[in-house]
């Protein structure tokens, strides 16, 4: 029984620290956010090639509690919106090898933004990034905190200030 479902998850899994590599030398390691599956494999991000693979799965890491550190990828759900989208660029990829009608297009993407059957069903997987910096997090929080505890304008301008600065440390302008 793996570590996950000894918590009482679903999944094998579920919250694990998993790592993937690829022929060309790179390795990452990817979190699940979330108790759901997780694709065995998607393209490389450094030669481009659809050989990234879930490798040494005896080596998973069960994490909860992980915290991201910046530009680290993770497995989320993917959402109604996103689904619609994929198979909106699907649909006008493939126009003209499969035409379709225009209320197939339509029940086609309903169907995907509903989440019933097949790869779009509730709590499909989508990889997300961690590009957030927590300097830029904790300034915007502040800027939200001043204007709602309607404090002096002065405080809030120096909480704009801050946020202003960490914008451009994350954009490499400072």
């Amino acid at each position: 029984m793996s570590t996950a479902r000894q918590h009482g998850h679903v999944h094998a899994e579920a919250f694990m620290l998993m790592t993937y590599g690829c022929g060309c030398g790179h390795r990452e390691t990817i979190w699940n956010s979330r108790d759901g599956v997780t694709p065995f494999g998607m393209d490389c991000q450094s030669c481009g090639k659809p050989e990234l693979r879930h490798v040494e799965w005896q080596r998973d890491v069960y994490a909860p509690d992980h915290e991201l550190h910046r530009g680290q990828r993770f497995w989320r759900d993917g959402t109604p919106d996103e689904a619609e989208a994929i198979m909106r660029r699907r649909i006008e990829s493939m126009k003209h090898q499969f035409p379709l009608s225009q209320e197939r297009a339509e029940a086609l993407i309903k169907s995907v933004r509903e989440g019933g059957e097949g790869e779009f069903q509730k709590g499909w997987p989508m990889l997300g990034r961690n590009d957030a910096a927590p300097d830029l997090i904790e300034a915007a929080k502040k800027v939200i905190h001043a204007r709602h505890d309607n404090t002096y304008a002065s405080d809030f301008l120096g909480a704009l200030r801050e946020l202003e600065n960490a914008i451009a440390k994350a954009e490499g302008r400072s």
